[in-house]
C-alpha cells in the first residue's frame, strides 16, 4: 500500500488505540468535513495492537461519523457500528433470533445485552436492584435517561419497589473489573451513596455504547450455529478487537444445546463460549 492513504484507512486501523495530538485531530476533523484523503505520519502505524485486527473505514451515518470494527475469523466476517446507534441489520437479526422467548416475558420485551446492566441504589433503604436497561429499541443508542428510567419506572427487578422520584436520580459508577453504571436515587451525591462520581457522562456513555456494539457483533456471527472450533476462533479474533481488555475463561461451561455461542460479563471483564441453541432456533 502506498505512502499516502485515505483518512478512512488510517483511522480504521488506528481505531481507539492511539491518542494523537490536538493539532492532528483538528486536521482529521477538517478532512472528514471535506472528504479529502490525509497523509498521516508513519509513526502512527507503530501501535502494538494494529496487527491484531482490522477496523472498517470510518463512515458517515445518520449525519455523523461512525467508526466500525470488522472481525474476521475462520471465514466469518462481522461489523460493529460505533456511531449514533447499533448496526440495525444485526440488531434485527439478534431480535428475531430470540423471538421465541417473548412468550415468557412481558409485552414489549426484546433480548438484552449484558452491556446494558445497571445497578440501582436508593437512599430510602429499599434494597438495591441489578437490572438491565433494555426498555428501548436495541438499535438505538443507550442514554443516561434510559438508565434512570430502568431504576425508577418499576421495570424488571425494580418493579416491586413502588414509587421512586426520578428527579433525584443521578448517574454514578462502580469499578469492578471494569467501570459499570450505577443510578443512585435520593442521595446528595454519588460519594454519599458509596459510589464514584461520573465527571464526563458523555464519555462514560460512549464506553457503554462501544461495549453494546461489540457484544451485539459477538452475538451475531454469520454462522448461526458455530462449532466449538468456530466459536473459539470467533472469540479470539473478537477479543483482539474488543474496546477494553477482556479475559477469556471456561468456568461458565453449562451445556444446553448443539451450538456454541460467545458470552460476555462486563463487570468481571470476561469473555467466554457456552453451548447453546442456534440463533433463531
Amino acid at each position: 500500500m502506498g505512502a499516502t492513504r485515505s483518512i478512512e484507512d488510517r483511522l480504521g486501523e488506528i481505531g481507539d488505540h492511539y491518542q494523537p495530538p490536538s493539532q492532528l485531530w483538528e486536521r482529521i476533523e477538517a478532512c472528514l468535513e471535506d472528504g479529502e484523503p490525509l497523509e498521516l505520519p508513519a509513526e502512527l502505524d507503530q501501535s502494538g495492537r494494529l496487527g491484531q485486527h482490522r477496523r472498517l473505514a470510518s463512515r458517515r451515518v445518520a449525519g455523523g461519523v461512525a467508526l466500525a470494527a470488522t472481525l474476521v475469523a475462520g471465514g466469518i466476517v462481522a461489523a460493529a457500528a460505533l456511531g449514533p446507534g447499533l448496526d440495525p441489520e444485526r440488531a434485527a437479526r439478534f431480535d428475531d433470533g430470540h423471538a421465541s422467548e417473548r412468550r415468557v416475558h412481558l409485552e414489549g420485551w426484546r433480548p438484552e445485552l449484558n452491556a446494558e446492566r445497571v445497578r440501582c441504589t436508593f437512599a430510602d433503604g429499599r434494597p438495591d436492584a441489578d437490572t438491565l436497561a433494555s426498555e428501548f429499541p436495541l438499535a438505538e443508542r443507550m442514554t443516561v435517561q434510559h438508565l434512570i428510567d430502568e431504576c425508577t419506572s418499576g421495570n424488571d427487578s425494580a418493579r416491586t419497589f413502588g414509587y421512586v422520584d426520578a428527579a433525584t436520580a443521578m448517574l454514578c459508577s462502580q469499578t469492578d473489573a471494569l467501570r459499570v453504571p450505577v443510578i443512585a436515587t435520593g442521595f446528595p451525591s454519588c460519594v454519599d451513596a458509596g459510589f464514584d462520581a461520573v465527571a464526563d457522562p458523555d464519555a462514560f456513555m460512549e464506553e457503554l455504547h462501544q461495549r453494546r456494539a461489540f457484544e451485539l457483533t459477538m452475538k451475531t456471527p454469520d454462522v448461526s450455529c458455530m462449532t466449538h472450533t468456530e466459536a473459539i476462533n470467533w472469540l479470539e479474533h473478537g477479543r483482539a478487537a474488543a474496546p477494553v481488555e477482556l479475559h477469556q475463561t471456561d468456568q461458565f461451561d453449562n451445556p444446553s444445546g448443539p451450538c456454541w455461542n460467545v458470552w460476555l460479563m462486563w463487570e468481571q471483564g470476561l469473555i467466554f463460549i457456552q453451548p447453546g441453541d442456534a440463533l433463531g432456533s
